[in-house]
């Protein structure tokens, strides 16, 4: 951060310069939207690449999230509920991402009142030279209940385990329904051959699930 320096920032992709919206002391979201934010000092910006964070709306944001597997300590993010926080993980490792080694990530979402939707989707990190890997497959499951839930969809990972550092959105479409609950189950796996941890447990890094 430059000492006196002004952030300038843009809400629309595009890079940011000092001729863009000056950063006030908070920006209001409503929509989903990639903010993109660089430091002016001096009339000159700081810097190669701006900062940028994408934030999104949908309708599981700030609901709580129940796992049956615990979450690994060491990978908190900012809070129990970072997966519905409208927080989209970055390639940086020990932020906004939920980790989870050697088991597979299941985690459930009450809506809090039956919504109609039309697709689920779960990001997720590989990172291969932090035993990072993307899931092998995720099965998206719907339910009134809460107790009896049904398959949507179970999409399969198409990226190579050997992808030195990537983030995928495995997204499930659908017909229309109304539900209450969503259930997302990750399958996990072991690093792959020729890699440093070659079958020892892999850790899976999950950052937003979107339900639309």
């Amino acid at each position: 951060e430059a000492y006196n320096g002004e952030i300038y920032y843009t809400t629309d992709g595009s890079n940011p310069t000092n001729s863009n919206s000056k950063y006030p002391n908070s920006i209001r979201i409503d929509s989903s939207v990639i903010i993109k934010a660089v430091t002016v000092l001096n009339g000159n910006v700081m810097g190669v690449k701006p900062a940028e964070q994408a934030f999104i709306m949908h309708k599981a944001i700030g609901r709580d999230v129940v796992y049956s597997n615990p979450i690994s300590t060491y990978y908190l993010a900012d809070g129990p509920n970072s997966l519905t926080d409208g927080l989209r993980g970055t390639k940086t490792v020990n932020k906004y991402w939920h980790g989870i080694s050697g088991k597979d990530l299941i985690a459930t979402i009450d809506l809090g009142t039956e919504q109609e939707i039309k697709s689920i989707s779960l990001g997720c990190l590989q990172n291969y030279s932090d035993w990072i890997f993307l899931p092998q497959e995720v099965k998206f499951e719907v339910s009134a209940d809460g107790k009896n839930f049904k398959e949507a969809k179970i999409v399969a990972n198409n990226v190579s385990v050997y992808e030195k550092s990537t983030i995928k959105s495995f997204k499930a479409e659908f017909q229309k329904q109304k539900v209450k609950y969503v259930r997302v189950s990750a399958k996990n796996g072991v690093c792959p051959p020729n890699h440093p941890g070659a079958g020892k447990p892999a850790w899976i890094f999950a950052d937003e699930l979107v339900v639309e």
